[in-house]
């Protein structure tokens, strides 16, 4: 007999119970099927179902069996607003996104300073955290910008106290009529926080990936093509032959090259993650929650060693000889005083003074002997490097 209609968007109402007439009140009391939410619009309709009946025909009537006419009526709705409480939380890097239950949306006046939240990491040996700002969403969130990023893997909690008394706006979390939202501590907080590659060094044939805030990584099931490395112009092409296991200790990540980088090579290297958001085992680099590397590019800090310049042959015309040197580097080409540790002997192993000593551009150094070698005339050449480390001007 009752009919209750709701606002658009509303779930469907119904009448589940009718309870006895309070004769002190004046009140006929109704159990709906679900509760009215707090600034809901509901309006009822009764229907006599049998007008002018006799006595129990199933219609509201008095002791006169007077029918209640039909009717229908725009409800007040008294249903408390429900204050903003703690929902959940998650975290992704210094971004801390807490998720809040209420019948109003929030107050977005923007908020001075930190209004009563605190977050703590309960991992050992991790850095203190403080909330740098806070931001309030349209959609009953607030975001805490944090004073570092929270590491892959850490855990961290978070809390809130209301200020005292009726927070003005701006000043406190509270919905848009005023209602400051409940107190809550240490909350746990779904850290989202994805493993990251932090940096990349080469010596050789040895590549080196750092995961600084990286808690583990899984490298089962990842191709070698999941990784790209780009050189310089000029140089041979490069690829990935082979990828090490995770060291959790040193946060790094080894993988062997299909040949070693020379030293001054420009590298960058680019992983893709070949299914993002996928499960485990995907043959992703994934953390142990499952949570992928996304994908990067990150140029190479190249610390191959430079090759000393080393002896690769020598040829003498007259009273020039010339020593050819293989070298990372060019050689230094300051002017050279005396023999410069040069020895050059001729036949009988005879010894010929090394009058000057000249380096040239293209990696040779010229030494003008004393006499000129004769044709068919058997030489060799010897360089002692002085101990330490000579300065420029000698070789």
């Amino acid at each position: 007999a009752f009919e209750l209609v709701v606002g658009s968007g509303s779930q469907p109402l119904s009448v589940t119970a009718i309870g006895a007439f309070n004769a002190t009140d004046k009140t006929l009391t109704l159990t709906l099927s679900r509760a009215v939410t707090p600034g809901e619009t509901v309006s009822i309709r009764y229907t006599d179902p049998n007008p002018d009946s006799n006595e129990g025909s199933g219609a509201l009537e008095d002791s006169a069996s007077r029918d209640v006419p039909t009717f229908v009526k725009e409800v007040t709705n008294n249903t408390p607003a429900t204050p903003p409480a703690f929902s959940r939380a998650e975290v992704n890097g210094n971004q801390l996104v807490v998720a809040f239950t209420a019948s109003n949306d929030l107050d977005l006046a923007a908020i001075t300073g930190n209004p009563g939240f605190a977050v703590a990491s309960t991992t050992a040996g991790s850095a203190a955290i403080t909330v740098s700002s806070v931001r309030v969403n349209a959609d009953k969130t607030v975001t805490l910008t944090l004073s570092r990023a929270v590491a892959n893997g850490e855990t961290v909690t978070v809390s809130y106290t209301d200020a005292a008394g009726d927070g003005a706006s701006g000043s406190v979390i509270q919905d848009s009529v005023g209602t400051d939202a409940s107190s809550f501590q240490n909350q746990a907080v779904t850290n989202n926080t994805p493993p990251v590659c932090t940096g990349a060094t080469v010596s050789g044939n040895q590549l080196v990936l750092r995961f600084d805030l990286a808690g583990n990584l899984v490298t089962t099931g990842v191709p070698n093509s999941a990784f790209e490395l780009v050189v310089g112009s000029g140089s041979q092409p490069l690829s990935v032959t082979a990828i090490g296991a995770f060291n959790a200790t040193d946060k790094t990540l080894t993988l062997t090259l299909s040949r070693a980088v020379t030293p001054g090579e420009t590298v960058s290297i680019r992983y893709t993650d070949p299914n993002p958001d996928s499960n485990e085992g995907s043959g992703a680099l994934e953390d142990s929650a499952s949570r992928d590397v996304p994908t990067f590019v990150k140029e190479v800090t190249n610390n191959t060693p430079a090759t000393p310049p080393a002896f690769s042959r020598a040829e003498v015309n007259g009273n020039q000889l010339v020593v050819v040197f293989t070298a990372s580097n060019d050689l230094d080409l300051a002017a050279l005083t005396g023999s410069a540790g040069f020895v050059v002997t001729g036949a009988n192993n005879s010894s010929i003074t090394v009058s000057s000593v000249r380096v040239n551009a293209d990696k040779t150094v010229t030494l003008t002997l004393a006499r000129a070698v004769n044709n068919g005339e058997t030489v060799k050449v010897s360089y002692t490097d002085a101990a330490g480390d000579g300065a420029s001007g000698s070789v």
